[in-house]
């Protein structure tokens, strides 16, 4: 028997990819870099994937939102692809995990739980969800509520200008802008 060049890298899980493909339904990949997060609808043709459409992180920018690798960034970047997938006249995804571990309440549920949001059908358990306020961004304040003024400061997040403390009304904001897009 052939063994495969990609299951040899463990770049594909073979198993996995027919179940999907069999679905008929187009799939949510979602990857993850140190700077970005990209989401992309993939549809196989009978010979190889096509790409249908990508959401990158950083277009959240022109949301008032700064597009780096967390859960609300997560959440937004999954919540425009999903408003981008109805566009496209796509009410049915499937998650796409690829070679990655399932771990409950990641950056990529909260991908989903965008996704889901915007109104497009996914199958998605109440219980891999991270809850409402991680997507919020609460975690954030609450942490940068903990730190002393004096000694420490937020970096990442004041080198921007922008202050953690207030991350859910810049979320909220950011979200709605999103959505009166539609």
């Amino acid at each position: 028997m052939k063994r495969l060049k990609r299951r040899i890298r463990k770049k594909t899980n073979y198993h996995r990819r027919i179940r999907l493909l069999k679905s008929g339904y187009p799939r949510l990949v979602v990857r993850k870099s140190n700077n970005n997060i990209l989401v992309q609808v993939v549809k196989y043709d009978g010979k190889s994937d096509k790409t249908i459409f990508s959401v990158l992180s950083k277009t959240l920018a022109k949301y008032n939102w700064f597009p780096k690798p967390n859960t609300p960034t997560a959440y937004l970047t999954g919540l425009k692809a999903g408003l981008e997938a109805k566009k496209r006249g796509i009410d049915r995804l499937v998650l796409d995990l690829d070679m990655k571990v399932s771990s409950k309440k990641t950056l990529l549920y909260a991908v989903a739980k965008g996704v889901k949001d915007s109104g497009v059908n996914i199958a998605l358990d109440k219980d891999v969800v991270p809850p409402e306020d991680r997507i919020r961004g609460k975690h954030i304040a609450d942490y940068a509520k903990s730190l002393n003024k004096k000694d420490e400061k937020f970096s990442l997040y004041s080198n921007m200008g922008v202050n953690p403390e207030e991350i859910e009304s810049i979320f909220e904001n950011a979200k709605n802008k999103i959505l009166s897009e539609k």
